[in-house]
């Protein structure tokens, strides 16, 4: 008999590395709004504080023709992105094994499905949370639906699982999965982690 255990995953940089695919969205949107070519740092995520760091005079009309922009582009990025196959491998086979998983992220519905269908993850979900449903953040959202005891966390964010733990997430129960394939995930091997999805 299966223990009431809820999966949660993060998307962006947790199951899917995406800093390249959000980056490169931005550097064609600003070269196609403004006619200026900028070169960004590879090991940050580029947002949009940055962009009114880098261009703070530009008009406000201007700077929202970017961010609307970047949202339109990003499908053409995708290919840029990296699956965490140990990961998603979790992912099936605790859902095959009949496991409940959720989606939890703090990416707006429309770019998480893109992400997501590219790499045929929707299956895999029972329930799929985007921005648009908190009404604080995603941790805060997530124990007015679920027994925080009896969630097991899949996040890469130091600041995200912070806020995970404050909410009444246990911390043993929080893995902070590697994004390189291959690497350990939290320090505990992927044949591990399958033994102990046959035993829920």
């Amino acid at each position: 008999m299966k223990r009431n255990i809820t999966f949660a995953f993060d998307l962006d940089n947790t199951l899917v590395k995406t800093d390249v695919a959000n980056n490169n969205s931005y550097v064609d949107a600003i070269r196609v709004v403004t006619g200026r070519d900028i070169t960004i740092n590879p090991n940050i995520r580029f947002t949009k504080e940055n962009l009114y760091s880098l261009l703070p005079d530009l008009p406000n009309d201007q700077m929202a023709k970017i961010i609307a922009l970047k949202k339109e582009l990003f499908s053409n990025h995708l290919a840029s992105s990296v699956l965490n196959t140990e990961l998603a491998t979790i992912l099936k086979m605790l859902f095959i094994n009949g496991n409940k998983t959720i989606l939890l992220t703090n990416s707006c519905k429309e770019r998480a499905n893109k992400v997501c269908s590219y790499y045929d993850l929707n299956k895999y979900f029972h329930n799929q949370y985007y921005f648009e449903d908190y009404d604080k953040n995603k941790y805060h959202f997530l124990n007015q639906k679920y027994n925080l005891e009896s969630v097991v966390l899949f996040e890469n964010e130091s600041e995200s699982i912070n806020d995970a733990i404050k909410n009444g997430l246990i911390k043993n129960n929080i893995n902070k999965p590697k994004t390189r394939i291959g690497e350990k995930l939290n320090g505990t091997p992927l044949f591990i982690v399958t033994l102990l999805i046959r035993r829920l």
